[in-house]
C-alpha cells in the first residue's frame, strides 16, 4: 500500500507540475495576444475577451495548488475552446483558419489532457457547432463565407475534423494504455524490489532481523563503541531438542514456537538492541552494555522468560534453550563472524553443561574447537590408513555363561598419541559425513569377522553392529548391508543392528521404510540403551524389533537399589510378554549377575566376564570356554 501511495504522489507531482507550465504558457500567448490586438487596433470586444480569458486562467493556478486536477481540465479546455469558438464565428467561419488548423489541434489537446468522456463532449460541441454555422451560412448565403461553399465543402470539413480527432482519441487511448500497463509493472517492480529488500533485511518466519540485517547494524556498533566505553556483547541462544518439537508434532508447531520465542526475546531488549534469527532455531541477541554490566544476571533473565511452558494448538509445549556469551570492546573490535563463532561456541558448551544454561566465551573454548578439528582430519587419515580395528565384547548367556554372541566397538589403536577414546571421537563426528564412512566400514568388517568366527567353528555367533541416525538420513543403508552380506556370504540372520530408541521415534516414512526393508533381509533388531529414551512401547511392534538392551544405569547396583530392580523387572515382564530376548548391559559384578538370572534375563554384557577385545583375542577367549 505504502508503494501504491508513493506512485500516486510522485504522478500527481508530475501532472501538477505540467498543468502549471500549460497555464503559464497559456498566459504568456494571451497577453501577447491582447499586446497584438491593441497595437493592430482589433476591436475592443476582442480585448476584454482575451483579458477574461487570461483571468481565468490565473484563477487556475490555486485550484491546480489545491489538487483540483479534474475541475482545472475541464475549465482549461472549456474556456479556450469558447474563446476559439467567438473568433471563429465572427471572425470568418467554415474557411478560417480556426476550422483547418485550431480545433484539429484542440482536439489532440483534449485527448491527451482529458478523459475520453470529455473529449466526446468537445468533439460532438464542436461538430455540432460547424453543422449550425454551416447550414446557416448556405441558408442565408452568408456573406463571410465565399458563396460558392455548399454541403460538399462542409461534408469535407467535418471529415477531416473527425479523422484528426478519431486519430488523436486512438493514439492517446493507446498512449494511456501503455502508460497504465507501465504503471503497472513499476509497481510490481518496487512492490518486488521492497520485498527482496525485506526478506533480505528481516525474517520472513518471525519478523526479526536477518543476518545481513544483523551484520550491517553490527558495522555501526563498532564505530559507537570505538568513541565510549561500552562493549558489544553477542548473545547466541539455541533451542534445546527442538527437532524432537518438529519429530513429535509437527513443522507448523515447530514455526509457532519460534514465533514464540521472538516475541519474547523482543520484549527483553532495549534501546539500539538487535534481534536476529540467525537459522533454524539459532537466535542472536546483539547488545551494547558498559563493561561492568551484569551480563550473567541477564541471561539468567532471558532463558527464565524463554524456558516458560508455550500453548501452541492446545499443546502445552516445554520450552528450554542453551545461550553462549561473547564480547568485545572498542580497544580489541572483531568482525562479526569471528564474534558470533566465540558465542556459537560457547552456547554449546552450555548444551555440554546439560542445556538450559548459559555460558561465557573463554579461550579455553578455541581451543578444544582446534582440537575437534584437528581429530576430525585425523580420524578421517586414520580410516584411510586402515588405522582403526574393531573390538568385539561378548554377550554372555545369563543362564550358562556361555557366549553367545558379540557387540562390534570401534577403536583407533594406531597412529593415535593421545590415545583418543571412542567415547570422545564418536560425539566430535555425529553430525559429519565421517560418521557415515566410518560406520560403513564397521559394518564391512563386522561381517567379515563374524563369517570368520563361523569358519572356525562357532556357527551360532552373531555380532551386532550400532548404527547412527545419519546413516539412515544419507540413505542406502539397506544396499550397504545387502552388499557386505553377499561379499562376505554371511547370512543375514546373524548380523544384528543395534538402533537408539530416538531413531526409532522419529517419524520419517523414508526410514521407516527402509528399516523394514532391512528387516526383510533377515537382519535382527536391538534397541540399545532401553529406557532413557522416550520408551514408546508401540515402536516395538511395528519395526518387529527382536532384542532390548537394557541400559547400564539401570543394572548399576540393582542388588541394592529397589527402583532399578523393579524397573528392570518390568521391563523383562514386557519382554517377555512381547516375545522379545532381553540383553542387560553394564554387568560388574556376581551380585549383579545373580539378579539378572533370579528376574529371567536372557543375556548379558559386561567388564565382568570381558572387556572388549581384537578379533585374535575373541577368538581365543570364545575357544577357551567352550
Amino acid at each position: 500500500m505504502n508503494n501504491i501511495k508513493s506512485i500516486r504522489d510522485k504522478n500527481n507531482s508530475m501532472v501538477i507540475r505540467r498543468l502549471q507550465q500549460i497555464v503559464y504558457f497559456t498566459l504568456v500567448v494571451i497577453l501577447a495576444a491582447i499586446i497584438f490586438s491593441y497595437v493592430l487596433k482589433h476591436p475592443v470586444e476582442t480585448i476584454y475577451l482575451l483579458v477574461l480569458d487570461g483571468a481565468l486562467m490565473c484563477a487556475l493556478l490555486p485550484l491546480i495548488n489545491r489538487n483540483k486536477i479534474i475541475l482545472v481540465k475541464q475549465l482549461y479546455l472549456w474556456s479556450n475552446l469558447l474563446v476559439i469558438s467567438y473568433f471563429f464565428w465572427v471572425k470568418g467561419g467554415l474557411l478560417s483558419s480556426s476550422v483547418i488548423l485550431i480545433y484539429p489541434v484542440f482536439l489532440m489537446v483534449s485527448a491527451l489532457i482529458a478523459s475520453s468522456r470529455t473529449f466526446l463532449i468537445v468533439y460532438f460541441f464542436i461538430v455540432s457547432l460547424l453543422v449550425y454555422v454551416s447550414v446557416d451560412t448556405i441558408k442565408n448565403n452568408n456573406n463571410a463565407i465565399v458563396s460558392e461553399f455548399g454541403y460538399w465543402e462542409m461534408c469535407v470539413v467535418l471529415i477531416f475534423l473527425s479523422a484528426s480527432g478519431y486519430t488523436a482519441w486512438r493514439f492517446n487511448s493507446d498512449m494511456k494504455y501503455a502508460l497504465k500497463k507501465l504503471k503497472a509493472e513499476v509497481l510490481n517492480v518496487n512492490t518486488s524490489r521492497n520485498e527482496i529488500e525485506r526478506l533480505i533485511h528481516f525474517d520472513p518466519l518471525t519478523g526479526l532481523s536477518s543476518r545481513f540485517n544483523c551484520i550491517e547494524k553490527y558495522k555501526l556498533f563498532t564505530n559507537e563503541i570505538n568513541q565510549n566505553k561500552n562493549q558489544i556483547s553477542f548473545l547466541f541462544l539455541d533451542i534445546d531438542n527442538f527437532k524432537s518439537i518438529n519429530d513429535y508434532y509437527n513443522h507448523s508447531t515447530g514455526d509457532e514456537v519460534l514465533k514464540k520465542i521472538a516475541s519474547r526475546l523482543l520484549c527483553l531488549i532495549q534501546g539500539n538492541d538487535i534481534v536476529c534469527r540467525l537459522s533454524g532455531d539459532e537466535f542472536l541477541l546483539m547488545l551494547i552494555r558498559p563493561k561492568n554490566y551484569d551480563m550473567k544476571h541477564l541471561s539468567h533473565g532471558i532463558l527464565r522468560n524463554v524456558s516458560k511452558p508455550a500453548k501452541i494448538f492446545d499443546n502445552n509445549i516445554e520450552i528450554t534453550a542453551s545461550l553462549g556469551i561473547a564480547s568485545c570492546d572498542g580497544k580489541q573490535v572483531e568482525s562479526f563472524e569471528y564474534l558470533l563463532k566465540k558465542a556459537d561456541l560457547a552456547m554449546y558448551r552450555a548444551k555440554e553443561l546439560g542445556k538450559n544454561k548459559s555460558s561465557f566465551y573463554d579461550e579455553e573454548l578455541s581451543f578444544q574447537s582446534s582440537r575437534k578439528l584437528r581429530i576430525i582430519k585425523e580420524l578421517k587419515l586414520a580410516l584411510y590408513n586402515n588405522d582403526l580395528e574393531l573390538f568385539l565384547q561378548p554377550k554372555i548367556n545369563i543362564g550358562t555363561g556361555k557366549i553367545e554372541s558379540a557387540e562390534a566397538l570401534i577403536r583407533w589403536v594406531r597412529n593415535n598419541p593421545e590415545n583418543i577414546s571412542p567415547a570422545e571421537f564418536i560425539p566430535l563426528i555425529e553430525s559429519t559425513e565421517l560418521i557415515c564412512n566410518l560406520g560403513e566400514w564397521v559394518i564391512s568388517r563386522a561381517c567379515v569377522l563374524c563369517k570368520e568366527l563361523h569358519e572356525n567353528g562357532f556357527e551360532d555367533i552373531s555380532i551386532s553392529v550400532n548404527i547412527s541416525a545419519a546413516q539412515f538420513v544419507r540413505g542406502g543403508l539397506e544396499n550397504i548391508i545387502n552388499r557386505e552380506l553377499k561379499s562376505s556370504q554371511l547370512d543375514a540372520q546373524y548380523l544384528e543392528l543395534e538402533l537408539t530408541e530416538h531413531i526409532l521415534f522419529q517419524d520419517n516414512k523414508d526410514m521407516i521404510d527402509e528399516l523394514s526393508r532391512i528387516k526383510d533381509l533377515g537382519v535382527t533388531l536391538s534397541i540399545d540403551d532401553f529406557g532413557t529414551g522416550y520408551s514408546n512401547l508401540g515402536y516395538l511392534t511395528k519395526f518387529k524389533v527382536d532384542t532390548l538392551k537394557i541400559d547400564r544405569s539401570f543394572i548399576t547396583d540393582i542388588h541394592k537399589s529397589s527402583e532399578n530392580f523393579a524397573i528392570v523387572d518390568a521391563i523383562i515382564r514386557m519382554a517377555r510378554a512381547l516375545g522379545l530376548k532381553i540383553v542387560a548391559e553394564g554387568v560388574e559384578t556376581n551380585q549383579e549377575w545373580d539378579v539378572l538370572k533370579q528376574l529371567g534375563c536372557d543375556q548379558g554384557q559386561g567388564f565382568l566376564w570381558s572387556k572388549p577385545l581384537t578379533s585374535n583375542g575373541f577368538l581365543k577367549h570364545i575357544s577357551a570356554s567352550v
